[in-house]
Order: C-alpha cells, then structure tokens, then sequence
C-alpha cells in the first residue's frame, strides 16, 4: 500500500524491515475500542451515510432532525456488525459510549464542513485500485472521489489522526499518499481539481489538502496561493503533480534498489512511535542522533 513510500521516506530501513522483512510489533492492549478500530468505523459510518445520501442537495434538504436520525441510523448498522465480532464484544455500555462518540463526530463533519461546501455528487467510496509507481505497484483504497459542478474532481481521504500539510506539500514528501492519487492518472489530471485529507476531530473537523484553483474546498488554498510551495517555486497545478511524480518515482526506485541503510529524515518524525528501535539500534548510533537534534 502508500505506507511504504512513506516509510521510505521517512527511513529507508523502516521500509525495509516493515515491507520486506514483514516485521511486526504486537498492538498494545487497550480498553474499549483501539484507535485503528476507531478509525475504521468513521470510514464505515461515513461510506455507508454517502451510499444512502449521494449528494450536496440532498444533504442540505434534511432537516436536523432528519439529519440526527440519519446518522444514528448508520451508525446503528456498522456499529452492530463491529461488535458483534469476536474480537471486539465489549461491555453494552462501553458500546454505547462508541456509539455516541461516532454520532457526534459524524455529525460535526457534516453539518459544520460538508453542508457548507459548493454542491457535490459523491462519485466513488471505498474504491479499490492498483496504481503503478516507478518499478511498483501499490494496492490502494481511495476513500472517495467527489464530482463538483464545474465537472473537476476532488479526492478525499478521511483521517482521524494528527497530520501536518507540509509533508504533502514540503521537500521531502513525507505524506506521500494524496500525491500519489494526483499522480497516479485513476483520473484525467484535467479533471482533478484537488485532493485533500478529511479530516473527523472533534472541534477540529476541516479539510486539510491542496486544489488547483481557489474556493474549491473551504479552507483548501490553491497552488498558486500557498507559501509553502511558493517557497520552492511550484505556482501552478500542473507543476505540483510532475513533482510529485518525481519524488514518488525516486522512493518507489530506492525501495526497488534494496536502499535499507538507517537514515531517518528526522529523529522525532520518523522515530517517535517507531517500533523497531530495538532492530536498527538508532539510539546507539550517537552520530545520526547528534545531527538529527
């Protein structure tokens, strides 16, 4: 999947011993309902609330009410799927809590973001693809593909957890999966107008991406208005995607290649949560960490 470029850029032996060597740490045991799962039901909630909405106008014809009951109603449906696995029975009231956190957060996305975008047709969810890079091929699942009424495209990917833009936009590409959407031609590059990461915190809902012209998204900016790609010289969208196309090329090469060597691109990015200290023994290595701080 793109978890591989972006461990090749944040550490080419992390790429190697998580893609190659299949090294894997033992998930941390926690209560109630883990993160990753957390995630997954947002996804589920949201794709199975586009299948029965599909568009801007009918989002805006419900009323609040309708609206509550709506995302209650698909919440109810994931939620009873999830729990009634094996692996996930917990407490009724420990569900109820999940259950209540997913409605509220569904419902601050919709009301206070999607509802006050132009008008969309959701074109795709949950799409499977197999997008060539370089010397690779990468399985992905795309989250969804909006079409806007000017016909361009938007690709989203919902996101639960902490991102910073500037390891989409900056040098090096540390956030390498929406540029390898843009670059990847599953859509005209006419037709892409943006991509962008949807991003479900509570008090912080908000798209966090990058578009070819201005008000595509709310608070989206275009390339030709956002200094961090200004910075390095890149003003038009066309430009954004050949770079990209680049730097994903070159990281789908050096894995390829077999480049393993231990160099992360920045201790606290690529180390903080980093499993495999113990394995490449980065901490012993007083010359990486010394430049790294």
């Amino acid at each position: 999947g793109t978890s591989l470029l972006k461990d090749q850029a944040l550490c080419p032996f992390r790429a190697f011993a998580r893609h190659r060597l299949g090294v894997k740490s033992y998930a941390p045991a926690v209560p109630g309902v883990d993160a990753s799962s957390k995630g997954t039901l947002i996804h589920d909630v949201l794709e199975v609330f586009w299948s029965q909405l599909r568009d801007h106008e009918t989002l805006l014809s419900l009323s609040a009410k309708q609206l509550e009951e709506c995302v209650r109603a698909c919440t109810e449906e994931v939620t009873q799927k999830f729990f009634a696995q094996g692996d996930h029975r917990l407490p009724l009231r420990v569900q109820e809590q999940e259950k209540r956190r997913i409605e509220t957060l569904v419902l601050e996305w919709v009301q206070n973001v999607e509802s006050q975008r132009s008008p969309f047709r959701v074109e795709t969810r949950e799409s499977d693809a197999q997008i060539p890079i370089g010397p690779l091929v990468l399985k992905t699942r795309i989250d969804r593909m909006d079409r806007l009424s000017d016909d361009s495209l938007v690709i989203l990917d919902y996101k639960t957890g902490q991102f910073d833009l500037s390891g989409l936009l900056g040098d090096p590409l540390l956030e390498p999966q929406l540029a390898i959407y843009a670059a990847s031609g599953l859509c005209d590059r006419q037709e892409l107008g943006a991509v962008s990461f949807a991003v479900l915190r509570r008090g912080e809902c908000a798209f966090q991406g990058i578009a070819g012209q201005e008000d595509l998204l709310p608070g989206v900016r275009s390339v030709s208005s956002s200094p961090l790609l200004k910075d390095r010289g890149i003003c038009d969208w066309t430009a954004l995607v050949h770079d990209w196309r680049m730097k994903l090329d070159a990281l789908a090469q050096d894995f390829a290649d077999g480049v393993a060597v231990v160099k992360p691109v920045d201790i606290q990015k690529a180390c903080r949560y980093c499993e495999l200290a113990s394995l490449c023994r980065i901490y012993e290595n007083r010359d990486i960490v010394e430049v790294s701080e």
